[in-house]
């Protein structure tokens, strides 16, 4: 019997060119049924897109690719007015609200008169010298533009600040507006800020030209206004405790002609810082009357019948009455 030869195992190029085949339609199958997405816009599979818009960025292995594109910009001013060495802000606002690329930038027309830098959302301007620039805003996605007119004014400087007098008297829980006196009255900035010595007794904000103290404790404390330019006044709060009721003790006394009596009256609290009290006699041709600490002292003149008013000197308003028959 003769010998089967085996026959030697060797490259089979038709089976790897198969392989190859089934593996290149795949691929193909797989990139055919991908999509791209810009501006909301679907194109449909079979391509593969290639860009060098940074605005664009690959959505993962599903294939999506998306993109907001900027529509337009504006600005919150169209015009605003500003003093030299001051700074203003320009808010801009660039539609739609969810574009993919939000950049922007600010040119002025003329650095000699107005610089301006980008600081967020916003433009910020500031003034040079007196004269009148545009401020333009630019995207840089779709290069849309949006123009600011700023007028950059002379700036006239303060000489003085004051207030109306060197002290100010408040009650426990009150508010005053004190206003200073700024010279020249055309001064270009008349904004100043408000500061106290002592937070614990009064407190203060600012509103233009004045200082809002509200009291908050008894004591004496110095609120200080200082301009722009570090001009400084300054005016010493005396808090105190109001009187918050007066009443006599008597309601009706009986003295004879020619003889005083001396009406006590009750003030409450017991802790308010000034019980004077001014008195005054409804007739002081039956009764004159003069004015003590919590007291009134009577005197009969003529036989009759008077009123008694007593009032709280802490300019509370606090008041009492009592009757007083002279025999």
């Amino acid at each position: 019997m003769s010998a089967v030869k085996k026959k030697k195992k060797g490259f089979d190029s038709k089976k790897v060119g198969l392989v190859v085949l089934v593996f290149v339609v795949v691929a193909a199958i797989a990139i055919g049924a991908g999509y791209l997405l810009v501006n909301n816009e679907t194109f449909g599979g079979g391509f593969n897109a290639m860009t060098n818009d940074p605005n664009i960025s690959s959505g993962g292995s599903s294939g999506k690719i998306k993109v907001v594109r900027v529509k337009g910009v504006k600005t919150k001013q169209e015009t605003i007015s500003m003093y030299v060495d001051d700074s203003a802000s320009i808010g801009v606002y660039i539609t739609p609200s969810n574009a993919t690329n939000k950049n922007f930038t600010c040119a002025s027309s003329n650095v000699k008169i107005a610089t301006v830098k980008v600081n967020g959302n916003s433009c910020v301007v500031k003034g040079v010298k007196a004269g009148t620039v545009t401020i333009t805003v630019t995207t840089t996605d779709g290069n849309k533009k949006t123009t600011v007119k700023v007028q950059v004014l002379h700036t006239i400087k303060i000489s003085s600040i004051s207030f109306p007098s060197s002290t100010h008297s408040m009650f426990i829980g009150t508010t005053s507006k004190l206003e200073t006196t700024i010279k020249p009255d055309n001064a270009s900035n008349q904004n100043v800020v408000c500061s106290s010595s002592n937070t614990m007794l009064a407190t203060v904000n600012s509103s233009g030209r004045s200082c809002i103290v509200s009291a908050k404790a008894k004591g004496t404390v110095i609120i200080t206004a200082t301009a722009y330019d570090g001009k400084k006044a300054s005016v010493a709060i005396v808090i105190s405790v109001p009187v918050s009721k007066l009443a006599f003790r008597a309601a009706t006394t009986s003295i004879k002609k020619g003889d005083s009596v001396k009406l006590q009256l009750q003030v409450t609290p017991s802790n308010a810082t000034n019980k004077k009290v001014n008195c005054i006699s409804s007739n002081t041709k039956i009764a004159t009357v003069k004015s003590g600490d919590g007291y009134c002292i009577v005197k009969g003149v003529n036989k009759g019948a008077v009123t008694i008013n007593a009032t709280a000197a802490d300019k509370s308003g606090k008041s009492a009455t009592a009757k007083v028959i002279v025999k």
